[in-house]
């Protein structure tokens, strides 16, 4: 494979790795504004890196995840109104809606809604399946020597912050 087969894989944001932490948790906050009502507590966050995805060994992709509570993932707020605020409104938040599942009505049916974020484009998910997820996702970035992620707090309160243990304690 050579780099110009693989221009797909090359870093394709206009930051670095530097900041991906940051800018993931942006876009998650501004997806949480479109909601009816922000989410008082999430059960995890995480932060995941994907160094096989890229062409090049010194980019990666990151994906910063927050867990909804099972109990908020029951509830029609959570399954249905977060979903119908983003199909309405996330396209006027700045966002190019996409992956939009259009499923039944029924409380219990699994939906999902994408969109990228038009000023860097950061992808983020909703998805509706048993527990709620709400996703932040870049391409390929490039890596920064000596990376110390900033450990920015999580947006809401988490039961469980598996990004803060494992990029911000020793």
């Amino acid at each position: 494979m050579t780099d110009s087969n693989n221009a797909e894989h090359a870093a394709q944001h206009d930051f670095d790795q530097s900041d991906v932490w940051q800018r993931l948790e942006s876009a998650i906050d501004e997806t949480l504004a479109v909601f009816p009502e922000r989410p008082e507590k999430f059960e995890s966050r995480i932060l995941l890196s994907f160094d096989d995805t890229c062409a090049h060994h010194n980019h990666a992709q990151y994906e910063l995840r927050y867990r909804f509570t099972l109990d908020d993932s029951r509830s029609t707020a959570v399954r249905l109104d977060n979903y119908d605020a983003l199909h309405a409104k996330w396209a006027l938040a700045g966002f190019n809606v996409h992956g939009v599942d259009e499923p039944s009505g029924k409380l219990g049916a699994d939906r999902n809604i994408q969109g990228l974020r038009e000023s860097d484009a950061v992808n983020v998910w909703y998805r509706v399946w048993g527990q709620v997820s709400i996703l932040a996702q870049t391409r390929c970035i490039n890596k920064v020597d000596n990376w110390n992620p900033p450990c920015p707090e999580p947006l809401r309160p988490v039961e469980r912050d598996i990004a803060y243990e494992r990029y911000c304690e020793g």
